[in-house]
């Protein structure tokens, strides 16, 4: 029976790996409710593991062996397109179709690794991997290379589509939670971004100029005018996922866009560790209505960057090293 709770049970079943969550989330992503290309599912499957394993690093298991090959493909297109550089915030049209392409193409042999070979039989309790066949959500042919929702698939996504979203992000964030300690997976997974909060907290630098010392760049060193000022994110944003008055200092835009999405410098943590010591320790009379920004405990304001840090390290960011 097609159901909110029977797709919830789908979902959550024998998670060893993510599959059938990248699966529910393509199917849901989709906007053709009929007969869709299997390869144009493919690629909604692949910006979910883009975002998940090369924007976040997000693993899928603590055995660097047993990453699913779905995560491979995505992990060796990036490669093909972007090559060493920082991957973008998007993937390019073009990774996105060649790493669709490779997960979708039905192989021969018994050793076939494709992402449909496994999850479209594993959707109703099939371990058999059949080419062919279907179950109360969807029809599919490997042969052919499409899937056709039922009817009443359809109509559920029509009436409780974000209740389903929903469902998908929170099982794959609980899935996750078990190999990472990434901050923030059910944001990072449901794909809502926090609000941004940088633009308020350049009032805070220029207010206390004696704590921020924001007439030079934290990177760089050099005078720091602030028609050319930004706040850096010294753990990446994309790690730690919110703006953190511990984890700004101000900087040059083109020092911030240089460094990107990597860890800053040791000197450039430790001196920053000494400056939320100073925050922390200002009376809250003394900062007026910003007292508020700072975390309720020192564990959570001053020493958490370093632990953020190694968190960071672990997750696979690496070290700005300026030019």
């Amino acid at each position: 029976m097609v159901s909110a709770d029977g797709f919830y049970r789908i979902v959550a079943r024998f998670r060893t790996n993510s599959y059938k969550m990248a699966l529910a989330r393509a199917l849901l992503a989709v906007e053709e409710r009929e007969r869709v290309p299997l390869v144009d599912l493919a690629e909604h499957v692949v910006a979910s593991y883009y975002r998940h394993a090369v924007l976040y690093r997000l693993q899928e298991s603590t055995n660097p062996r047993a990453v699913p090959v779905a995560v491979q493909v995505v992990q060796w297109a990036t490669k093909q397109v972007v090559g060493d550089g920082d991957p973008p915030r998007r993937p390019p049209a073009r990774l996105l179709r060649l790493a669709a392409r490779e997960i979708t193409e039905p192989q021969d042999s018994p050793a076939d690794q494709s992402f449909f070979r496994y999850v479209l039989g594993a959707w109703s309790g099939d371990t058999r991997y059949p080419r062919n066949g279907g179950n109360d959500y969807f029809a599919f042919s490997r042969d052919e290379g499409w899937l056709e929702y039922s009817p009443e698939f359809a109509s559920l996504i029509e009436s409780q589509g974000e209740t389903l979203k929903a469902t998908v992000a929170l099982s794959w964030a609980s899935f996750l939670e078990k190999f990472n300690d990434s901050p923030k997976l059910v944001s990072k997974v449901s794909l809502n971004r926090p609000t941004r909060r940088i633009r308020k907290f350049a009032d805070l630098f220029r207010d206390f100029p004696e704590v921020f010392e924001p007439d030079a760049c934290w990177l760089c060193g050099a005078p720091l005018d602030w028609n050319d000022c930004s706040l850096d994110h010294l753990v990446p944003f994309t790690f730690q996922y919110g703006d953190d008055l511990w984890n700004l200092v101000p900087t040059h835009g083109a020092c911030n866009s240089s460094k990107n999405d990597r860890i800053a410098p040791p000197a450039v943590i430790e001196r920053t560790i000494r400056r939320n010591a100073v925050i922390w320790d200002t009376p809250a009379e003394a900062l007026g209505r910003w007292s508020r920004d700072v975390a309720p405990s020192r564990d959570r304001f001053v020493d958490y960057l370093p632990e953020a840090v190694e968190k960071a390290q672990r997750a696979g960011f690496r070290v700005w090293q300026p030019a």
